[in-house]
C-alpha cells in the first residue's frame, strides 16, 4: 500500500499542474507548457525539461494572493528561470512574498522559447498573460472575453508594453464598465500606451465612448503628438480628447457621472494622488472603476519602494473610503470600483 505523502506526489505532477499539500498551485503555461513536468518538493516546484530541450527556455513566475484585506493581488516580480538549449535538469522553485497581509494562492509558471523570451512583448508573452490575467479577473469576478487577434498583432507591432498583465486587466476592466458612462478619463498619458489599450477595449464592444487624456506635456512637449500618433496607428483617434492641461483644470470641464473609468497616472506626489482622487472621485459614474499605477512596489517583494507617496496616498484616503471598494491589485495597478451602481450583468 503507497503512503500519503507517494499518493500526494503522485496526484500533484499532472496535466502541467502540481498542489502543495496545503492547496497552493503550480501552473505550466504557455504553448511550451508540455516541454516540462513539475514536482511537489515541500513549499517548492521542482520544474524539469521531459527531453533535452530543443531552445532555450524561460520561466518567469507569477503569484496569485489573497489579500486579507479582501481582495486578490497578482505579482509579477517573483524570479525567472532560464533552461539552455539541450537542458534535462530540473530546477527549484520557491514562491516568496514579504507582506503578512496576503495569502499565496496559485504560482504560475509561463514558458517562453527563445527569441520570444529576449523580446519585450511578443505573441506568446501577450497569450500566456491573458491566461495569467483571466485568473486574476476570475478572483475578483470580473468577466472578460480577452484580446482580439487584430488587438494582440497591433500590441506587438505598435505598442510597447513593459508589463502586459496590467495592459490585459486595463483593457478588462474598460470593457466590464463601458456602459456605465460616456467617457473614459485618464490622467497622464505619456506617449499613449494606456490610450492605446482602452481604445482597443471600446473597440472591441462597439463603443462609442470618448477617450479624455489629460496631460500637460509640460516635461516632454513632444509626446502630445506621440498620443495621437499611437491612437492613429491603431485607428482610433478620432475617439481621442487631449486636455492639455493639470488635472486640477481638466476637471472643471467635466460633469458628475460622466465617466465609466478613471485611470489615474499622473504627478505622482503624495498631494497630486489625493487632488486627483478628491477631484475625479464624482466624476466616476456609480459601478466604475478607478485605477491607480504604480501602487505595490515595496516590501512584499523585497525591491525598494519606487513610488512611495501613491502607495501612502491610497492607504490613507482611498482604502478607508467607503464609496469605494478595492478590485484588485494587478501588478503595481490598483483597481477600485465606486460602490452604489449594480455591477451583476454588465457586458463582458
Amino acid at each position: 500500500m503507497k503512503s500519503s505523502a507517494v499518493v500526494e506526489k503522485a496526484l500533484s505532477t499532472s496535466n502541467g499542474q502540481a498542489r502543495r499539500p496545503d492547496g497552493v498551485r503550480f501552473t505550466l503555461v504557455g504553448e511550451s507548457a508540455s516541454w516540462f513536468s513539475l514536482d511537489v518538493d515541500g513549499e517548492a516546484v521542482q520544474i524539469r525539461p521531459v527531453q533535452p530541450l530543443s531552445q532555450r527556455c524561460t520561466i518567469r513566475p507569477a503569484a496569485l494572493f489573497d489579500q486579507d484585506r479582501g481582495f486578490p493581488d497578482l505579482n509579477t516580480v517573483m524570479g525567472r528561470l532560464i533552461f539552455s538549449r539541450g537542458a534535462t535538469e530540473a530546477q527549484r522553485y520557491l514562491p516568496f512574498t514579504h507582506d503578512p497581509h496576503r495569502k499565496l494562492c496559485e504560482v504560475f509558471l509561463p514558458v517562453e522559447t527563445m527569441p520570444d523570451d529576449d523580446w519585450p512583448t511578443s505573441f506568446a508573452r501577450w497569450s500566456n498573460c491573458q491566461t495569467i490575467a483571466r485568473r486574476l479577473l476570475e478572483a475578483a469576478g470580473v468577466p472578460w472575453n480577452g484580446l482580439l487577434p487584430r488587438d494582440v498583432d497591433e500590441l506587438v507591432r505598435f505598442v510597447p508594453w513593459a508589463e502586459p498583465l496590467e495592459g490585459c486587466v486595463l483593457h478588462a476592466l474598460t470593457q466590464w464598465t463601458h456602459a456605465r458612462g460616456d467617457c473614459i478619463v485618464e490622467i497622464g498619458s505619456f506617449r499613449g500606451r494606456s490610450a492605446s489599450m482602452e481604445a482597443m477595449a471600446l473597440r472591441g464592444v462597439a463603443s462609442e465612448a470618448l477617450l479624455i487624456s489629460i496631460d500637460p506635456h509640460s516635461a516632454e512637449p513632444g509626446n502630445q503628438a506621440h498620443v495621437r500618433l499611437a491612437l492613429s496607428q491603431i485607428g482610433e483617434e478620432n475617439r481621442l480628447a487631449q486636455l492639455a492641461c493639470g488635472s486640477d483644470q481638466a476637471c472643471r470641464v467635466l460633469r458628475p457621472g460622466a465617466a465609466s473609468l478613471v485611470f489615474v497616472d499622473g504627478d505622482h506626489s503624495y498631494q497630486q494622488v489625493v487632488s486627483d482622487f478628491r477631484n475625479y472621485k464624482d466624476i466616476l459614474a456609480p459601478g466604475g472603476c478607478m485605477l491607480f499605477h504604480d501602487y505595490g512596489y515595496g516590501d512584499h517583494n523585497a525591491r525598494p519602494e519606487a513610488d512611495p507617496d501613491v502607495r501612502a496616498a491610497i492607504d490613507q484616503h482611498v482604502l478607508p473610503d467607503r464609496e469605494f471598494r478595492p478590485l484588485l491589485l494587478a501588478h503595481t495597478l490598483f483597481a477600485f470600483i465606486k460602490v452604489g451602481g449594480d455591477v451583476r450583468g454588465v457586458d463582458p
